[in-house]
């Protein structure tokens, strides 16, 4: 990692009206090839880009939807260190959103996704990426 860099990392938890919460699978780069989990779209924030703008773009970059913000939900942030110093920092910022309208289609970067109901994403729980679990509770959509 570079020194001293933070990521932004914006996006949103989508939902389609039908108790229903988008999840997607990224194509692999690298180390990424093992043990990939469903994420909720997320995309970096560009330089200049405001945040909300940053969520729009991306979600439509990857899913070909557009989405209305509703909610945000609390950000997070996580740290990896390793002994060389920092590995990782991601500050996360994400709304609650709901399709406006668009066909899922797959785009830059995104191998499979998914609509999972509420109710069912207990099921699922374990094959959610770690800052995903961290996100759906947040957005206290699971009750």
């Amino acid at each position: 990692m570079e020194k001293d860099r933070i990521v932004i990392i914006v996006g949103a938890v989508v939902e389609d009206g039908k108790d229903n919460i988008l999840l997607v699978k990224k194509i692999p780069e690298g180390d990424e090839c093992k043990d990939r989990k469903w994420t909720c779209p997320v995309r970096r924030l560009k330089v200049g880009e405001k945040i909300v703008d940053g969520i729009k773009r991306g979600i439509r970059e990857e899913t070909n939807l557009n989405i209305e913000l509703r909610t945000l939900i609390r950000p997070f942030e996580r740290i990896v260190r390793s002994a060389h110093g920092i590995k990782l920092h991601n500050v996360y910022v994400n709304y609650l959103a709901q399709v406006v309208n668009g066909e899922l289609i797959l785009k830059y970067g995104i191998e499979e996704a998914i609509w999972v109901n509420k109710c069912s994403i207990s099921g699922i729980w374990n094959e959610l990426d770690k800052d995903t679990r961290k996100l759906l509770t947040l957005s206290g959509l699971l009750g």
